[in-house]
């Protein structure tokens, strides 16, 4: 394929630093729909090209600056509609300036990426809409803003993962290690995975067909959350649900500060806490929840503010609330905390709409 490459470098003294900044420029001509493999161990950022400028959306675009005092290069090799970058630094093992040297590329909007960064480089990803994104960090932070994909694969061994604007795509999976958090604004799927070890997750918008959303000892704050959603979790900071509408399954050890709102249930759910370290389990359901649902609550306290419920069982330290009349045809919603004080309040429609007009804005 023919390309054509402009090398431009120019330098900048600075009397406060003794280095030179080195700013290379190059381009080339693509496929309007390539696949971009990248290996670098420095940061990258990701944006379409300008195509009012570009009419073929063909053009790639790659800027690399140099703060530092280390010498560093990208190489890039076209063969059809498949391109590999390249990021080379003289002394990788030792380089620790990651903000000193950063490379942005400009690619065809429609560009599926494969990146994997090295050491503590990050990755930003904005405004791309594509067929594939599978990025992977060492331990550095990757940033998603703005991206429709169909499907998304992210992983970060120490850093996190966050995303200002919409992430939408058919299967989204995103992982982090450590305390790696995993931060997104808003979220569109048909499958949603989200794991992270002891870091924390967040949604404030999360409409996804079916979701597993997994820590081990972080925490979980998820709002405005729609479709099958499974939680799992060990020993978690907190656990904090707002306007769920769907069908819930909830596995916690435990959990130091637990606050639950149900707008809707859609199918049989469930919500187990075994243990809660310092505050009681505070549940929340709507009039429409006790009304269509029937409700059982297993706790070894409960105060209730719900009308419609009373105590059917006390045995071993545990006692058994349930809606008074068996709704026929109706979904069960079963929350148990056998070694937890739960208060049952009624979601009222104010809460609803103040919390529904936050997060979807």
């Amino acid at each position: 394929m023919l390309f054509s490459k402009i090398p431009i470098l120019i330098r900048l003294q600075t009397s406060l630093r003794k280095f030179s900044q080195k700013i290379i420029d190059y381009n080339y001509t693509v496929e309007q729909f390539p696949k971009i493999y990248i290996n670098s161990p420095f940061s990258i950022n990701i944006q379409p090209v300008d195509c009012h400028n570009n009419f073929n959306n063909n053009e790639l675009k790659i800027k690399l600056i140099n703060n530092s005092n280390s010498n560093a290069s990208v190489s890039c090799h076209i063969s059809d509609n498949r391109v590999t970058i390249v990021g080379e630094i003289t002394n990788d093992d030792d380089f620790q300036n990651y903000e000193e040297l950063q490379c942005f590329i400009e690619a065809p909007i429609q560009s599926d990426i494969f990146g994997t960064f090295r050491n503590n480089s990050y990755c930003k990803l904005k405004n791309l809409s594509n067929d594939n994104i599978e990025i992977k960090s060492d331990n550095g932070k990757i940033i998603l803003d703005n991206i429709k994909s169909g499907n998304v694969i992210v992983e970060s061994g120490g850093g996190s993962i966050t995303g200002s604007g919409l992430l939408q795509a058919d299967n989204i999976r995103l992982q982090t290690e450590c305390t790696g958090d995993i931060k997104i604004k808003k979220i569109i799927s048909n499958a949603l995975d989200i794991r992270s070890e002891d870091g924390e997750i967040h949604t404030d918008s999360c409409y996804s067909k079916n979701s597993l959303i997994q820590t081990q000892d972080g925490k979980i704050e998820m709002n405005n959350v729609h479709g099958n959603c499974k939680i799992v979790g060990n020993d978690l900071l907190g656990l904090f649900i707002s306007g769920f509408d769907g069908a819930l399954k909830t596995e916690i050890k435990s959990s130091n500060d637990t606050n639950i709102n149900i707008s809707q249930i859609v199918a049989d759910s469930y919500v187990e806490i075994h243990q809660s370290n310092k505050k009681p389990i505070k549940f929340s359901v709507s009039k429409h929840v006790q009304e269509n649902c029937d409700l059982y609550v297993k706790a070894s306290k409960l105060k209730n503010n719900l009308e419609d419920i009373q105590l059917c069982s006390n045995e071993h330290n545990i006692s058994v609330f349930k809606t008074n009349i068996r709704q026929q045809n109706k979904h069960q919603l079963i929350v148990t905390c056998p070694n937890a004080e739960v208060h049952l309040t009624e979601l009222s429609w104010a809460e609803q709409f103040f919390k529904n007009k936050n997060y979807i804005e």
